[in-house]
């Protein structure tokens, strides 16, 4: 066997490598190529690879001159579908261009890796093999923006076209959704779907990779199916536009044409005029801390890429950011990151992104963990920031590092200190709840026509899927028992230390955000009224509303227990505030302070924990005293009586600060 092949050191710090890959008619015959050094500089031909890794090791031979070069599994199946039959094509490759061995290069080519891909003759977005599945999505996208058959002039007709063609789909989905089993239906969106399940929309680097090009250099390809990466982003926007369901997929797509955009606006000047005069397309660059929370639930095999992946986008938008260093501890790159997020933000918002489930244990209580997926998307224990929250008053944002940059002091007021931390609401199955209560509600409501097609086909369903429904069922009877619980906590107070309230309305507030669109709606305090009697009448009363009497259980798939509070939930009109509880206070834990306050928090505070807020942040924190006068960031929380600003009043122009040391 060959020996296998050494990278020669790059000879200045503006040179690459790139493959030319040999050709041959032969799909299955082995691969060669040669490596070539050139520089950035001297403007080479190319094609970038955009691909992923997904944690496949270096494994695949192929002949690199007389020697043997090892790559990925996935890598290989790109080289063998992209080989020319007849003339020598260049590429540049990161697995195979970059000596992976040598942390000093891995980090001297990430900080190119913004320029080689800008720079590219083309990017090829490689999704892996071909499947029917993801070749009938990408067909039915191309099918979507084919004009052969409609006059660009005549707008309406075009547009009329369009959404025909989306209809089509919409029944074409259903049809398919029909003629499957139950388990093969399963997290399907559709013919499109597919598309979107690939790993290479899930991955961090190829964010930057796509979004650095231009829209129009971009070409995707999966197996022997290719789609312009503009044709994409233009199918999907249509489909959005005419109301087709993308599910998830949303998320994934928008935020690649987004970054393209912000890109594209600083870059050229006359482009930004244009999207100026049209509002819909309006987009001012965002913040650090932004672009690194709308990134989060990517992944990446290494962590420090998490950070690493995005520093191309930063130079781009014209944001200073710092040299990529595979030497440094995870640790350090992550509070480098987030000290560029306050310095170049003029903000404290990345505070917001500290908490989460599963954080590294020797990252700075204040640096978010970036290889943890954090609260994002529909989890309502993100914060909600820029909403209507402003516990900092008119304050504006103050700190400064230490002289080592690994304590962050900040200006702001302890107020309070938690003295009791209540059960945990863990709904895991809170998408179908909403199905249950209509089952429970139309069970006693008499729903009528379509309604009650709807209900029988809902309930034959649940009775498909025993194992889901007592799931659901328990999980159901869970929530309303530690309702109860928390109920009978604000029980224990006579009154409120926040003007014009008491424990009851506290807890109203509480329990649903204090979302203001819904505080003075009839209905909803309506069912408050009639779930806070649930909640607080006894064992005894339970049986009597639920039975009218002595227990009589029923059910072959519910406890006692659970069969009572599901038939409270089917009679009682309290349906609209108990989903709505449990929709904004689920994975949250109640708990109370030494001056009688109500709050909900991420289940990660404890007794003894203190209250604070900071100047420059629109909601309270909950911070740890870990000695010496410093604390650990434990996470952001809603505390009823101090969400605008009650803490600043006599004191506006924040005077009388304490300087809250974070470790």
């Amino acid at each position: 066997m060959a020996d296998l092949y050494q990278h020669l050191p790059l000879s200045n710090p503006h040179s690459i490598r790139v493959l030319k890959l040999h050709p041959s008619y032969d799909e299955d015959s082995p691969i060669v190529v040669d490596l070539v050094e050139v520089t950035t500089r001297s403007k080479p031909k190319y094609y970038a690879l955009s691909y992923t890794w997904g944690g496949q090791q270096l494994s695949c031979p192929i002949r690199c001159g007389s020697k043997i070069l090892l790559t990925t599994p996935n890598c290989l199946a790109a080289l063998r579908q992209l080989r020319n039959e007849n003339s020598v094509e260049v590429y540049w490759i990161d697995s195979i261009c970059i000596d992976q061995t040598s942390l000093s290069e891995r980090s001297e080519q990430v900080a190119l890796m913004g320029e080689i891909y800008r720079d590219a003759y083309m990017v090829i977005a490689w999704l892996g093999k071909g499947d029917p599945a993801t070749e009938g999505a990408i067909e039915c996208l191309k099918s979507l923006v084919d004009t052969s058959n409609m006059n660009p002039l005549d707008d309406d007709a075009y547009e009329r076209a369009l959404h025909e063609k989306v209809e089509d789909l919409i029944k074409g989905d259903q049809a398919d959704q029909q003629a499957l089993s139950e388990e093969e239906s399963t997290g399907r969106k559709g013919r499109i779907s597919p598309l979107f399940k690939r790993a290479w929309f899930s991955r961090l680097w190829t964010v930057q990779e796509v979004a650095l090009a231009d829209m129009h250099n971009v070409q995707v390809v999966c197996g022997k199916n290719t789609i312009r990466w503009i044709t994409l982003l233009g199918a999907t926007q249509y489909l959005l536009r005419n109301g087709y369901d993308l599910g998830n997929y949303r998320k994934v797509i928008s935020l690649q044409k987004d970054l393209s955009i912000y890109i594209r606006q600083h870059l050229h000047p006359d482009f930004r005029m244009k999207l100026e005069q049209r509002p819909r397309y309006n987009m001012h660059t965002p913040s650090v801390s932004h672009i690194l929370a709308l990134t989060r639930d990517k992944s990446a095999t290494e962590p420090r890429d998490m950070v690493f992946g995005l520093l191309g986008i930063f130079t781009a938008l014209g944001i200073e950011s710092f040299v990529p260093d595979y030497t440094k501890s995870v640790e350090e790159i992550y509070r480098q990151a987030a000290i560029m997020a306050i310095l170049h933000d003029k903000s404290l918002d990345i505070l917001f992104e500290a908490a989460s489930d599963n954080r590294r244990a020797d990252l700075n209580s204040w640096v978010p963990d970036w290889s943890d997926a954090g609260y994002s998307g529909k989890d309502m224990r993100a914060a909600m920031i820029n909403k209507h929250f402003c516990a900092c008053g008119p304050t504006n944002p103050r700190y400064h590092f230490s002289t080592a940059q690994n304590y962050l002091h900040l200006r702001g007021k302890l107020l309070d200190t938690v003295t009791y931390r209540a059960e945990t609401m863990n709904m895991k199955c809170i998408n179908e709840v909403d199905t249950i209560l209509r089952i429970f509600r139309g069970g006693t409501q008499g729903p009528s026509g379509e309604d009650r097609a709807s209900l029988r086909d809902d309930r034959a369903s649940l009775r498909d899927d025993r194992a889901n429904l007592r799931k659901v069922m328990r999980e159901l009877h869970g929530a309303f028992q530690v309702m109860r619980a928390w109920t009978n906590v604000s029980t224990w107070y006579a009154g409120y230390p926040a003007p014009g309230e008491t424990p009851k309305t506290a807890l109203r507030r509480t329990l649903l955000y204090d979302d203001p669109e819904t505080n003075g709606e009839a209905r909803l305090n309506a069912a408050f009224e009639s779930w806070y009697q649930v909640m607080t009448t006894s064992d005894a009363g339970l049986d009597h509303l639920a039975w009218g009497g002595q227990r009589t259980t029923t059910s072959k798939v519910m406890d006692p227990e659970e069969e009572r509070s599901m038939r409270i939930m089917g009679k009682i009109k309290m349906g609209l505030y108990f989903h709505g509880a449990m929709i904004f206070s689920n994975r949250k834990c109640l708990f109370t302070t030494e001056e009688g306050y109500l709050g909900t928090g991420p289940d990660l505070i404890q007794h003894g924990d203190r209250i604070a807020v900071f100047a420059g942040l629109c909601m309270p924190f909950v911070v740890r005293p870990v000695g010496n006068g410093r604390f650990r960031l434990v996470t952001h929380a809603y505390v009823h009586g101090i969400m605008y600003g009650q803490a600043w009043e006599g004191d506006a122009d924040g005077a009388r600060l304490d300087e809250i040391v974070l470790v």
